[in-house]
């Protein structure tokens, strides 16, 4: 765990880099994230072949007609960020690291950034994305968990070579 000058410190640096303008945020985001179109996009409100469809520079407009939810995601990545201590090689390095269930004393004792808590079924990969995407629109308390899932699962689609 980070010493708060240590925080600080991380804090600052975020802040130095974090750009102003709410579609240069959401570009540093993918950017320093490593977070794919389609991912974004999906999380922005389109559907999955409407952002298979459309090219990153269509963010300008797809921000206008989704401000809401554009908003909603780049507060929602500051606060897990935040739940890393502000420390985003940490985050991103949890991003991309292979997922996989805690272990059962983990699941529950302790919930941990990066620790995905299973669904009591298995659903199919298509099935799974839309409930975490209802969870992340939804809100409370299981939506940071579930956006946390959602881009780790894309990280694996990636690098799978399945896309999102």
């Amino acid at each position: 765990m980070p010493t708060q000058d240590q925080v600080r410190r991380l804090v600052a640096e975020f802040e130095s880099q974090y750009p102003e303008p709410l579609i240069d945020r959401l570009k540093w985001w993918v950017h320093v994230l490593g977070i794919d179109r389609i991912r974004l996009f999906r999380l922005l409100g389109l559907s999955g072949p409407e952002a298979a469809r459309t090219s990153l520079k269509a963010l300008p407009q797809v921000v206008d007609s989704h401000k809401d939810r554009a908003e909603m995601v780049d507060e929602m990545l500051g606060q897990l960020l935040a739940s890393f201590g502000y420390d985003l090689p940490a985050f991103r390095a949890a991003l991309h690291s292979p997922t996989g269930l805690a272990p059962k004393e983990k699941r529950r004792v302790t919930r941990q950034p990066g620790v995905i808590v299973p669904l009591p079924y298995t659903p199919r990969p298509q099935e799974r994305t839309g409930i975490l995407l209802n969870e992340i629109v939804a809100g409370g308390p299981s939506a940071l968990p579930a956006l946390l899932a959602y881009l780790r699962e894309a990280s694996t689609d990636v690098a799978a070579g399945n896309g999102a």
